[in-house]
């Protein structure tokens, strides 16, 4: 099976997994063998990290030669996202109804997101200085269009060209060029989006083409990078925050397990380190979770270079208040990503004329072996998002009543102070930390 095929298909039982009602792990010692990831599971994500990493350790041709891609020279390079487009990216979001707009108030807040240590932790220790953040969020509908989302369409091309309709989907993301790092957020992919907002799932011929959120960040990435003069290699760190995916969730527990722990670690996490040159590490290379941050490696190289995920860190993030079960707290993994340049030895050859894929890979279930699911409760109102502090108010951002801190948490806590600006409309905090006493 090619790279491209594995990709699509973890892209396809990502969107499936998606879908399901939260939680999917419950974190305690009674439940965690029960949900442990079966031989089965990881052996096939195992199969994915070691395609992942040999397209990531080879050259441009020599990736796109696992894909199976037909351009000449083959290529791994995105259809859509170059450095060439990045200067005229708003005409290709226009094209396909994305609307930039301002970020949530809680996509700002690395307090209440659980991740003010792993950042003040990256901003001290990138080989780049830290730089401002930038926070984005996209949405497929125009948010102050004059119709229903649901009703709004478009055209690519001529007037007489297909008629597409919004999805709904939201992407949302922050970018630090400075500390090379780019930071997933919680998103709602296009298919999954339109199982709620229309009244069937999209197929594939329905949806945007142009709607890789490896892709919109890269643009963003492109255009900051080329404004702040950085140099366009300098990616150290992908980071994905609140992963709900039931494949990485087991894959998660069965590696935490094997290591004589019965919940994950909060920050620095440091027995949650799992390098990429093990099988778990590969497995969680290949994981639904990782897509994003693959994609932005594979499909870039002409721009970041040839580079690799050596490593993986997981780690517990705050407990969260479901919106449909208010008496339930739901806690999600987190994953940074730590990127390196491929050394020269390591680097792949391009396969030869007689390349032939390997087998294509099964990917169980991930809800194989598990007990049944309760019925689902009435659901409930979602619960009101908490007040940041504006720019006129600096100060340490308080936790939300809707999040609780990790059960254990042993390095010191984290504050910070922000300065909050517009740039080249975009929303940029530069971040402040500091420890503060427990």
């Amino acid at each position: 099976m090619t790279f491209f095929n594995l990709f699509i298909a973890l892209l396809a039982l990502f969107i499936v997994v998606l879908s399901a009602d939260p939680p999917l792990v419950s974190w305690d010692a009674q439940n965690i063998v029960v949900y442990s990831a079966p031989d089965a599971l990881h052996q096939a994500y195992l199969a994915i990290g070691t395609s992942t990493l040999c397209a990531m350790r080879s050259l441009d041709r020599g990736a796109g030669i696992q894909q199976g891609d037909n351009r000449n020279p083959p290529s791994a390079g995105s259809l859509w996202a170059t450095s060439a487009v990045a200067p005229n990216r708003r005409n290709l979001y226009r094209a396909w109804k994305w609307d930039k707009v301002d970020p949530a108030p809680q996509a700002t807040d690395f307090a209440y997101q659980g991740w003010a240590q792993a950042m003040a932790y990256l901003a001290s220790n990138s080989p780049g200085p830290s730089t401002a953040w930038t926070f984005l969020r996209f949405k497929h509908w125009i948010a102050n269009g004059p119709t229903r989302y649901q009703d709004q369409t478009y055209r690519i091309g001529t007037s007489g060209g297909p008629q597409f309709h919004c999805t709904g989907a939201i992407y949302q993301f922050a970018i630090n060029v400075g500390a090379g790092t780019v930071f997933f957020q919680p998103a709602i992919a296009p298919k999954v989006a339109t199982r709620v907002n229309w009244d069937h799932e999209a197929t594939d011929g329905e949806l945007p083409e142009f709607r890789a959120r490896s892709d919109i960040a890269f643009m963003e990435w492109w255009s900051i990078l080329r404004r702040q003069g950085t140099p366009k290699n300098a990616l150290y760190n992908c980071a994905i925050s609140e992963i709900n995916d039931l494949a990485t969730h087991r894959l998660i527990a069965r590696y935490i397990l094997a290591r004589g722990m019965y919940d994950m670690q909060s920050w620095p996490a440091s027995n949650s380190v799992f390098n990429t040159n093990t099988p778990e590490g590969l497995a969680l290379l290949g994981s639904p979770a990782a897509q994003a941050c693959v994609a932005l490696l594979v499909q870039h190289k002409s721009e970041f270079g040839v580079k690799h995920i050596v490593s993986v860190t997981v780690f517990r993030g705050p407990a969260v208040r479901s919106p449909q079960k208010p008496n339930r707290w739901n806690v999600f993994p987190n994953m940074l990503f730590k990127i390196e340049d491929v050394p020269q030895q390591q680097l792949l050859p391009d396969p030869g004329p007689g390349f032939v894929p390997p087998p294509q890979v099964v990917v169980p279930d991930p809800r194989a072996g598990l007990p049944p699911r309760p019925n689902p409760a009435v659901a409930q109102p979602a619960a009101p998002q908490p007040v940041i502090p504006g720019p006129s108010t600096p100060g340490p951002n308080a936790r939300s009543a809707d999040r609780m801190a990790a059960r254990d948490d042993p390095a010191p806590a984290i504050a910070y102070h922000f300065k909050q600006e517009e740039v080249d409309k975009n929303f940029v905090r530069t971040h402040t930390f500091y420890a503060v006493n427990r």
